[in-house]
């Protein structure tokens, strides 16, 4: 995939300009777009690198694929989510710098974002720029001893990237077969549709055993 062009400027319809007032100083959408944001705008040539320079359709502004990552996991949701939310929440596209308008992209999008970082193995990228601004900020020690392991962060995200695909499967087969009139040929039918169809998991919250027996 190519790179895209990056936003060199605001536009008018940019949330930001139009509705800077429904995130007041502190609200953690207005933090993230004047700390976070910016500071990834400045790793985005280590991001470039993951891709080709002139080959292919263009990508998503790896920038904002690994801004949505970070919100993504500090909101505790799965890529399908995600994805929704960069398309309708204000507060996400105000994070993310985005018009308001934007349509977003498929969420598939960010499995695939994550592959290329695990593939280079530069996972740590967005992990160091935000280390790297709270040093500039004092709110990080240069010299003392702390822990700076951004593995559980991936591990999370994989964990839900691996379910969430088993189970959003089901859903569509289920789905299907009660689009065709084929719902009562599956036994336990509608045990199945409140597990797969109606019940939302929360993945963060789950132990090593009941994530395995979900696998299972």
């Amino acid at each position: 995939m190519s790179l895209p062009q990056a936003k060199v400027q605001m536009s008018l319809f940019d949330v930001s300009m139009l509705l800077e007032q429904l995130f007041p100083e502190g609200d953690r959408y207005r933090v993230f777009y004047e700390k976070i944001l910016p500071v990834l705008w400045e790793k985005r040539e280590l991001l470039c690198a993951l891709y080709c320079e002139d080959n292919g359709r263009p990508a998503i502004e790896p920038v904002i694929t690994m801004a949505v990552t970070l919100l993504q996991f500090m909101e505790k949701v799965p890529d399908r989510q995600a994805a929704e939310n960069v398309r309708l929440h204000l507060g996400w596209k105000y994070a993310l710098g985005m018009e308001v308008d934007h349509a977003g992209f498929h969420y598939s999008s960010l499995c695939n974002f994550r592959g290329r970082l695990v593939e280079a193995e530069a996972q740590r990228i967005g992990f160091d720029a935000i280390l790297d601004a709270l040093r500039e900020a004092g709110l990080v020690s240069r010299r003392k001893r702390q822990r700076l392991d951004s593995t559980h962060v991936l591990g999370n995200v994989a964990k839900m990237s691996r379910l969430e695909c088993v189970r959003e499967t089901i859903r569509l087969f289920i789905e299907q077969l009660k689009r065709y009139g084929m719902d009562a040929s599956l036994p336990n039918y509608a045990l199945y549709a409140e597990r797969y169809c109606e019940s939302q998991v929360r993945w963060h919250r789950l132990s090593k055993q009941t994530l395995a027996e979900k696998a299972r």
